[in-house]
């Protein structure tokens, strides 16, 4: 049936359910805080791709997941769509500094995943006023050492696409407080939520 499609999709993309682990309610509530803000920055962005689900049930070595889906076959990616990933990344680090006042540890792999995308759109696709149309990318994960003065300005950029970045993220997530809360709590009490719901 389409629900065991549906969990053999989520198997695969998301891995299976960790069973047994002791999770406090303030833990499953900072993943939904955390998750809520993934999931609004794919809601609020048309440029994103379309929300497809989120849980706050453990799965892999993460406490919960939220991921869009295609809604059409595509080819290739926009600077604007690069950057809107950008921003979902830094959804949950975002939502969680608004609430608590600080994002824990569980926030490196978004970053990684952030930085790794910006530094794409710096060193392979030229998507930058610097050095726009121009591509490094043989110097990515290479040892062959770019000059410093080049290195620098291509570390600055990155940052700056990441800063621009997150300055959406807030600008979205303040504007739409109440449903980061609304959406964390239906989280608290169905664990796994639909992106049509």
């Amino acid at each position: 049936t389409m629900s065991h499609i549906d969990q053999a999709r989520d198997y695969i993309i998301m891995g299976r359910e960790t069973k047994g682990m002791d999770i406090t309610k303030e833990e499953y509530w900072k993943t939904a805080i955390h998750e809520a803000g993934h999931a609004l920055m794919y809601v609020y962005q048309p440029e994103a791709l379309a929300l497809y689900k989120i849980t706050i049930m453990p799965r892999g070595f993460a406490l919960g997941l939220t991921y869009g889906m295609q809604t059409k076959e595509k080819y290739s990616e926009s600077d604007i769509e690069m950057k809107a990933h950008i921003s979902v990344t830094l959804g949950g680090a975002v939502a969680e500094e608004m609430i608590f006042g600080y994002h824990g540890a569980g926030v490196s792999n978004d970053l990684e995943q952030a930085r790794y995308a910006a530094t794409e759109m710096v060193m392979r696709f030229g998507m930058t006023k610097e050095f726009k149309h121009v591509s490094f990318s043989e110097f990515i994960n290479n040892q062959v050492h770019l000059p410093d003065q080049i290195a620098t300005k291509l570390h600055q950029e990155v940052a700056k696409i990441i800063f621009e970045a997150r300055a959406v993220t807030q600008k979205i997530l303040y504007e739409h407080k109440d449903k980061l809360l609304q959406l964390a709590h239906l989280l608290m009490d169905k664990q796994t939520v639909l992106g049509s719901e």
